[in-house]
């Protein structure tokens, strides 16, 4: 099985549809990061992607240093927010070293459970002016929510039985995440904010949002086309319409150390 670092390679291999199929945030998300962090000017973002949240920070006045470890996710970032205040930087986050006290909050979207948590928070520490901001959201799929569950979790049975039965969901990682920022005292209690809604796909449109989640790009190119294909043949005998619930979880924490 991929190490997690070998699985976080595999996004620029498919940075454009990753860019087109991914699903965004929903702005109550940034409305609220906002609001506990008012009057902020500068974010230091951790692992921005394509920028996609990175967007959203800048459309709302926001300085963004935004560090992306992927120079083909980078790229696409640049062009997504070209025009706007924003920077991309291409390192892992672990080994960026920012400006002291040069940010008023620290964001991730999506990216937490890729990066080192006993190296990126007193990085995260130094960066922060006096009542700075960590926040961190992802989206989790509400597999057990989806129409055609069972259908589904038959294709991955005969096709991809490694990953059958897996839902997208909050990663492991994630919540070791969060105790470590509880546990470092450099931040405070995380407070956590949930956000409901979903998005409905063609049978395209859900394979190739399929194609940029990590445990699918991994598999056997062969075993991979042929679940693509079983998934493409049951969503099409159901209109070709698949309704994916979604649930957004966002983490806020201010820092403790100024």
């Amino acid at each position: 099985m991929p190490k997690p670092r070998d699985r976080a390679r595999v996004f620029g291999e498919v940075a454009d549809l990753y860019d087109r199929r991914r699903p965004g945030y929903p702005a109550a998300v940034f409305d609220d990061v906002l609001a506990f962090v008012p009057g902020a000017r500068d974010v230091l973002e951790i692992g921005c992607g394509t920028g996609k949240a990175t967007l959203s920070l800048a459309i709302r006045g926001l300085r963004v240093v935004a560090v992306e470890p992927d120079p083909d996710m980078a790229r696409v970032a640049r062009a997504n927010t070209a025009g706007r205040r924003v920077a991309i930087r291409v390192s892992r986050f672990e080994e960026w070293q920012p400006k002291p006290a040069s940010a008023d909050l620290i964001f991730a979207a999506q990216s937490l459970h890729w990066v080192d948590a006993s190296l990126a928070l007193p990085s995260c520490s130094r960066a922060l002016r006096p009542r700075g901001g960590l926040a961190a959201c992802w989206n989790v799929a509400r597999y057990e929510l989806m129409p055609l569950r069972d259908e589904l979790d038959a294709a991955y049975r005969r096709f991809a039985p490694e990953i059958a039965g897996k839902a997208t969901g909050t990663p492991v990682l994630h919540h070791r995440w969060r105790r470590a920022i509880e546990e470092s005292r450099l931040f405070g209690p995380v407070d956590v904010r949930t956000y409901d809604w979903e998005q409905t796909y063609s049978a395209v449109e859900y394979t190739e949002l399929l194609q940029t989640h990590s445990d699918h790009r991994t598999l056997p190119p062969a075993r991979l086309a042929e679940l693509l294909d079983a998934v493409a043949t049951i969503i099409e005998g159901h209109d070709d319409k698949l309704r994916r619930p979604y649930r957004t979880e966002l983490w806020l924490s201010r820092s403790t150390t100024q």
